[in-house]
């Protein structure tokens, strides 16, 4: 696997964990991650955000299959 690809699969797991954790604190509040005004900077309504972070990881996750697989 070339440097890029993997730096770009790095990424957006790196990414995809963040977004997991963002929801995780919306839904449940768990005491071990932080609060959602720790998350949040509010210059986006969530629910517009978190649509808008799944489809980046799509996007990168669909470059990353055309790059493998191409």
């Amino acid at each position: 696997m070339p440097h890029s690809a993997l730096m770009l699969v790095v990424c957006a797991a790196l990414f995809a964990l963040r977004v997991f954790g963002q929801v995780m604190v919306v839904l449940y509040s768990p005491r071990w991650l932080p609060s959602n005004e720790h998350w949040y900077s509010g210059l986006m309504p969530y629910r517009y955000l978190l649509p808008s972070q799944i489809v980046l990881l799509a996007v990168a996750l669909w470059a990353f299959a055309d790059y493998h697989w191409a």
